[in-house]
């Protein structure tokens, strides 16, 4: 509905000319729901976005919080010397903030998102607490099926483009787990990890990852022709394969992640004769290697849920 009522205003930032141009796109302002971003190459550019956003809202009576917003710069080059105004108020400089579920800052803040994912899985956890995901209360299996299901894609929410994740990030995700698994199996502190998540034949969250980012490749792949993140894929995928140093962490983690398990082959051929698996097929595919290369721990439990 907030897209409905502001409509024309996207046409007003398109037609300003002050965004930035990638590839044939020309883009000035990515919206989400009512969460509004403005793109701009140079301070001065930015500041005609903000006056246009606010004189917009000031004629449909919208409402934009300076406050609650943040100015991100990019690069030395675009320092900013002066203050930048939504109306009156000074919209703050920051260097990190949260759009779309996702973390973005100036500097890398890998260990800073594995650090939200972990402490936002743990507050999922006992925000269900009362609901039986406890000692003694549902089936263990219930409660594996429901940290699978449900926590760990709202904790790991966009994954995929995090990059390559250290072995010291990776464990603090995998404490994480063995947290969740310690407690509804009632285990103590000192339970070895080895034995932890075997009880209940747990896959790794590396392998949970690899998985999510080899799905992520075949919507990329699968992609309309023109879309811009396709464009950029393609584009950072052949300068790889040229040799090119200049490829960010994000496209190197998923062709990384792609030659692990043996799918190379389907990426040559993308790229030299724009064929790749339609979806349902890809997703058999990446199914038969995941359950060839997932790391378990342990063996699983041939015990059947029941009373779910």
């Amino acid at each position: 509905m907030f897209l409905v009522f502001i409509d024309d205003l996207l046409y007003q930032l398109n037609d300003s000319g002050c965004g930035i141009e990638a590839f044939s796109h020309f883009i000035s302002s990515i919206i989400l729901a009512d969460d509004t971003t403005l793109i701009a190459s140079a301070p001065k550019s930015l500041q005609k976005l903000l006056d246009i956003a606010y004189e917009y809202a000031r004629k449909w009576r919208l409402s934009y919080n300076a406050s609650k917003s943040t100015i991100l710069a990019y690069g030395s080059s675009n320092c900013i010397t002066c203050p930048l105004k939504l109306g009156q108020q000074a919209v703050p400089i920051g260097t990190q903030t949260t759009f779309a579920g996702s973390l973005f800052s100036i500097s890398s803040v890998k260990t800073l998102r594995i650090e939200k994912a972990s402490a936002k899985a743990k507050q999922l956890f006992h925000s269900l607490y009362d609901m039986g995901l406890r000692k003694d209360g549902m089936n263990p299996l219930c409660s594996m099926k429901i940290w699978e299901r449900i926590i760990l894609p709202s904790a790991m929410y966009s994954v995929e483009i995090w990059g390559n994740i250290q072995a010291p990030e990776m464990e603090i995700l995998e404490r994480t787990q063995r947290y969740f698994v310690k407690r509804i199996l009632g285990l103590t502190k000192t339970t070895p990890k080895e034995a932890t998540c075997s009880l209940l034949g747990a896959v790794s969250l590396e392998s949970y990852i690899d998985k999510l980012k080899l799905m992520f490749v075949g919507r990329l792949c699968n992609a309309d022709i023109g879309l811009l993140h396709k464009d950029i894929f393609l584009c950072q995928l052949i300068e790889y394969m040229l040799g090119f140093s200049n490829i960010c962490d994000t496209t190197k983690s998923l062709i990384s992640t792609i030659c692990k398990y043996d799918l190379s082959e389907y990426i040559l051929n993308y790229v030299s004769n724009v064929r790749f698996p339609v979806a349902k097929m890809w997703k058999l595919i990446v199914k038969i290697k995941y359950y060839k290369k997932r790391k378990i721990n342990g063996p699983k439990m041939s015990v059947h849920a029941q009373n779910c």
